[in-house]
């Protein structure tokens, strides 16, 4: 079973991951989404914290998602510096597993514990995976169809 320590490491882990897989990339777009991702990584690490600390703290708002369909709309419309480059679509595959995988954490974590508002914020981090999951999906397509 997994633990909320192995979920702080992930999350940590993920973070620099985010950074370098940005700064291996040519494209702003790219740059700009993994520094959004890592961002979230952060915030999620700090929530996680305070809650290994004893403080239920509620999850901030994030804005991956808003700022993401800007970056989408500049890829897809082939914008200087948006346009991506072959290695761009390994970074987003392998991002796709590390944000799978943490779900499936988030979630393994929400059903082995009783609280019902620590659940909930786990849950709440299991959602806000499957969203970046889902932008990376769309990223990896939109990149797809840019390198073809």
């Amino acid at each position: 079973m997994e633990t909320m320590e192995h979920l702080l490491q992930r999350k940590e882990e993920g973070r620099g991951f985010y950074h370098r897989m940005g700064a291996q990339s040519g494209s702003a777009g790219i740059r700009k989404f993994f520094g959004m991702l890592a961002e979230d990584e952060m915030r999620q690490e700090r929530v996680l914290l305070a809650l290994r600390r004893g403080t239920l703290p509620d999850l901030e708002d994030f804005v991956t998602l808003d700022e993401a369909k800007g970056i989408l709309r500049r890829l897809s419309l082939h914008q200087p510096y948006y346009i991506p480059e072959e290695g761009d679509l390994q970074r987003l595959a392998t991002a796709m597993e590390f944000e799978a995988r943490c779900a499936q954490i988030c979630r393994e974590i929400a059903a082995a514990d009783g609280d019902g508002c620590r659940k909930e914020l786990f849950l709440s981090i299991a959602a806000e995976e499957e969203v970046h999951f889902t932008l990376l999906e769309q990223m990896r397509e939109v990149v797809g169809r840019s390198l073809c």
